[in-house]
């Protein structure tokens, strides 16, 4: 998916600008969960400093990341130029 992902997206009729933000959106989805995960497990559990800072380097973008998201899933298609639906 995160090579050939964006072909089969722009499959589904979503303008150019939305459909590589959602591919974007679901690549940093798929590559920031890994070491998110690890560095939580790292930082101690009364570290604020450190999780404020794991929060705001992960937590908000993967939010932000997650509403591309659900903003390009519940388009609805382009409509084709000379056709009546």
């Amino acid at each position: 998916f995160l090579f050939g992902g964006g072909a089969r997206m722009r499959r589904h009729g979503q303008g150019r600008a939305l459909t590589r933000a959602a591919h974007l959106a679901v690549v940093y989805l798929l590559v920031a969960w890994w070491p998110q995960d690890n560095l939580y497990r790292l930082a101690a559990k009364h570290d604020w400093p450190r999780q404020a800072a794991l929060v705001y380097t992960f937590n908000i973008p993967l939010m932000i990341a997650g509403a591309v998201v659900a903003f390009y899933l519940t388009r609805k298609p382009a409509q084709a130029a000379g056709t009546d639906d």
